[in-house]
């Protein structure tokens, strides 16, 4: 996201002109929003520093510490482009683990009759390409060998009956990505809703959906945005970097099937939701989700999460409520090409989530833990309190619990800013330590599942939580899964 945000309004907020025609009775047919955006001032061509005196501290370990180090490390290109060592990838083959991980989560969804398309942002290096300065690139650095494994893993994605579009033919005339931020302009947000919604025409679950018109308005433009490399640079190398301009969307219903619930301000849930990165979160700065819904011509549930990376956003929604009570009936599921795909603890608790709870009776073992007074009042009241163990099953030697094919699932009474750390012991003397702590730009509903270590065939013999604040209660359940 862009570091810093400075609305500058060129006049009073107004309303935009489809909302008002909108509350007269008037309804318009949506067009593209690009072709209805009032056309921007350009300004003036930038005057970019030269970087060469900062290549040093650029290539210096100790710059990218903290925050910084998922930046490491910045390639200077051309034209005031700035590149990292992710845009560079050129293998994004998925391992058959990750691959099998994902048939899983596609044939899970599938049995409760949600469909599935995976959207799989190509890579910064492979789409800015001619930006790239040939002289300030890693040396094996390929950008048609990039695209050529990016193409190699959307047939990957295909073959085992998920959908993903390649967006790797981007037109030449769109500039996909800003040039000192890692995220998408409204152009490549636009383009790949385009696309994306020329897929999600085809599946039959598309034909039930809710007709909705919407309009997407341009509603003032940010004149002095500096991105997360640009901020970067001015910090490390002491110069400045000029501003890219950029717009802020408001996206407005024009018509739609009448909906009592809506009427009486009662929640309602579209048919088709999307998990992703900030990419899709941010609608109101990259206007994704209110492309698409203009191109769908249906209303979108957005639950991306702000640097929810390849599974935050997806682990989150499959243990909600909302999920469970008012299934979709399309998944649009939203990562980056330079994602590490091989996130088996998300996987791991994805799966289970999309299963659900099961009940006290189905349960293999139930437990509640009282937390309070776990350890130390001093402790728990300390900002950075440590980890303390708590035992949730010791005896499960005599039950004779396999642990392939079962999973964990865990309710909280008050999760918020817990840390959560599971501990199990397996009966050959096999353990594992799992962090399933969720981000804290979520609120967390304390429900969080967790399948046992597939690759270990033994029974379960103890399961113990970490946590570092001791309040309210854990009940436990070991669930029967579907192997």
């Amino acid at each position: 996201m862009f570091a810093s945000i400075k609305p500058r309004k060129t006049a009073g907020k107004i309303l935009p002109a489809a909302l008002i025609l909108a509350l007269a009775g008037i309804f318009i047919p949506s067009v593209p929003s690009w072709a209805a955006e009032e056309a921007p001032v350009e300004a003036e061509p930038f005057t970019y520093p030269d970087l060469g005196s900062c290549m040093d501290k650029l290539r210096d370990p100790a710059s990218y510490k903290g925050k910084r180090k998922i930046l490491r490390f910045i390639y200077p290109g051309k034209d005031g482009w700035l590149f990292r060592s992710v845009d560079f990838r050129t293998d994004f083959t998925m391992p058959d683990q990750v691959l099998g991980y994902m048939k899983k989560v596609n044939e899970r969804l599938a049995a409760k009759g949600i469909e599935l398309v995976v959207l799989l942002q190509p890579s910064r290096g492979m789409l800015m390409r001619s930006f790239i300065d040939p002289n300030n690139k890693p040396d094996d650095y390929d950008p048609a060998k990039a695209e050529k494994s990016y193409r190699a893993l959307i047939s990957q994605l295909n073959r085992v009956g998920i959908e993903s579009p390649d967006l790797s033919d981007v037109p030449s005339d769109v500039v996909y990505f800003f040039k000192g931020d890692p995220h998408w302009r409204r152009e490549g947000a636009h383009w790949t809703a385009q696309r994306l919604a020329s897929v999600i025409r085809k599946y039959p679950a598309y034909k039930d959906v809710k007709y909705e018109e919407f309009s997407n308005e341009v509603t003032w433009w940010l004149e002095s945005e500096k991105g997360e490399f640009d901020e970067f640079i001015e910090k490390t190398c002491d110069v400045e970097m000029p501003p890219e301009r950029r717009p802020q969307w408001a996206t407005t219903v024009l018509a739609g099937d009448l909906d009592e619930s809506a009427l009486f301000g009662d929640v309602t849930y579209p048919d088709i939701a999307i998990v992703g990165t900030s990419n899709t979160a941010h609608d109101e700065d990259f206007n994704f989700v209110g492309a698409l819904k203009q191109e769908l011509n249906t209303d979108i549930r957005n639950r991306a999460l702000s640097a929810g990376a390849f599974s935050g956003s997806s682990l989150v929604f499959y243990a909600m409520d909302e999920f469970h009570n008012h299934p979709p009936k399309i998944i649009i599921w939203e990562f980056l090409a330079h994602h590490d795909f091989d996130d088996y603890v998300g996987f791991r608790q994805i799966i289970p989530a999309i299963e659900g709870a099961c009940t006290d009776e189905e349960a293999l073992a139930v437990t509640t833990i009282n937390l309070e007074g776990a350890f130390p009042a001093s402790e728990a009241k300390a900002k950075d309190a440590p980890l303390h163990d708590v035992l949730v099953f010791e005896d499960l030697e005599d039950q004779q619990i396999p642990g392939k094919g079962s999973y964990l699932y865990l309710e909280a009474t008050e999760p918020n800013e817990q840390k959560m750390q599971v501990g199990i012991l397996y009966a050959n003397g096999d353990a594992e330590e799992v962090d399933i702590s969720r981000s804290r730009r979520v609120d967390n509903n304390g429900k969080y599942y967790l399948q046992f270590d597939p690759a270990i065939e033994q029974n379960l013999l103890m399961i113990q939580i970490g946590t570092n604040k001791p309040q309210g209660m854990i009940k436990a359940r070991i669930c029967k899964g579907s192997i």
